[in-house]
């Protein structure tokens, strides 16, 4: 019977090549779809982008919700409101990965990663503790809360060096976004 860390990898690779699918179907087909795909997300975009980022933010992964708010200039949808949704569904992904970490603990993080990946972020913890989840809350690196519940990372810490990092980074691309594109 597969594993959970092999469902999770399943998924993971379907959802990156579904992505890496999209974006060379659309380099391909960019005139006929650019009218479409803009009338779509402008009617179901803030929704979407709302669950994408939940997503992005809960389930371990490469990619992170930045990637959402390079896209807003792409659409034409109004970077305030992709910002706005984008943090709202980041903050909340972010707190039921963390949750989930600390009530199913450190044996159900190591269903999900190999022993490798999870040794090497314990070890960065325990040298570098909440300082780590501060570098990592503000790059668009791999940010995995799940983890970090499951260490038993205190709330408070969590959300100081954590959350309110993870939204300000958020805003720091929006500004980049905004300032370049």
């Amino acid at each position: 019977m597969p594993s959970l860390r092999f469902f999770v990898r399943a998924i993971s690779i379907l959802f990156l090549i579904l992505i890496a699918a999209s974006f060379i179907f659309s380099a391909f087909f960019y005139q006929n779809l650019e009218s479409q795909v803009v009338m779509k997300l402008q009617t179901y975009g803030v929704l979407a982008f709302f669950l994408i980022s939940l997503v992005l933010e809960f389930v371990p992964q490469y990619i992170s919700p930045h990637i959402i708010i390079f896209s807003s200039p792409l659409f034409n949808i109004n970077l305030f409101v992709v910002l706005l949704v984008t943090l709202i569904g980041s903050a909340l992904g972010s707190s039921l990965g963390f949750a989930v970490g600390r009530l199913y603990g450190l044996h159900f993080a190591a269903s999900l990663f190999s022993t490798k990946t999870l040794t090497k972020i314990i070890h960065a913890m325990n040298e570098h503790g909440r300082w780590y989840v501060l570098i990592a809350a503000l790059s668009p690196l791999p940010f995995i809360p799940l983890i970090f519940g499951a260490l038993h990372f205190s709330r408070r810490n969590f959300f100081w060096f954590g959350l309110i990092p993870r939204m300000l980074g958020l805003c720091v691309i929006a500004g980049i976004v905004k300032w370049f594109l």
